[in-house]
């Protein structure tokens, strides 16, 4: 999977790249399709946002996030993005079953 990270308003460390890059990697666990990700981090008064966007197949997931803390933000916005990927892998699944019988 390739990831594309952005930082906005700040200058971004390696801690958090790292961080950002096994975090969004672990999501092609729960499906298998997921080709890219667009990682945008930034500042936004004394918030920290994150908005993870996933290319599927040609499916997009979005998770979005803020919070007093970057790596906080990015748990949550990762969190939001795995709900996302099961539901839909289950609807699939579904889908297939129905059209079997």
């Amino acid at each position: 999977m390739q990831i594309n990270i952005t930082a906005r308003k700040f200058t971004l460390n390696d801690d958090i790249r790292d961080y950002v890059e096994k975090e969004v990697s672990s999501l092609s666990k729960f499906y298998e399709g997921v080709i890219e990700a667009d990682v945008v981090l930034g500042w936004e008064k004394r918030m920290r946002f994150v908005e993870v966007t996933l290319n599927a197949n040609g499916t997009v997931f979005i998770g979005k996030d803020s919070s007093e803390n970057m790596k906080k933000s990015i748990d949550r916005a990762v969190e939001k993005l795995e709900r996302q990927l099961k539901k839909f892998k289950e609807k699939k699944k579904n889908k297939r079953v129905e059209k079997l019988v």
